[in-house]
């Protein structure tokens, strides 16, 4: 997927680099969380996520699950950074619509 496909996908979902604590910088020049700002966001979710380092294939592995009817999802990426920012994207995606900004 590449990060700037999942940083593209985080700002469609709504998010919003308006606090710039905890981020990195794209080529492009956008912020984008870096993976413990991703886990304190998801837990203000309600979104428990691990990221798993997989060493055979050379991947990272994002696992989120919310409760009662939350987001649950997988996601496999080359970085930690690109597997937190595009599990972010889903969860923000799946929020009802009255909670969107």
């Amino acid at each position: 997927m590449g990060l700037e496909i999942a940083i593209d996908r985080l700002y469609h979902a709504g998010w919003s680099a308006m606090d710039s604590r905890g981020c990195g910088f794209a080529g492009d020049g956008r912020a984008y969380p870096l993976p413990d700002r991703v886990m304190r966001e998801c837990a203000d979710l309600g979104v428990d996520l691990s990221l798993t380092r997989v060493e055979l294939f050379d991947c990272v592995r994002a696992e989120w699950v919310g409760g009662e009817e939350g987001p649950s999802g997988a996601a496999v990426a080359g970085s930690a950074e690109e597997a937190a920012v595009y599990a972010l994207s889903r969860c923000l995606a799946a929020r009802p619509v009255a909670l969107k900004a």
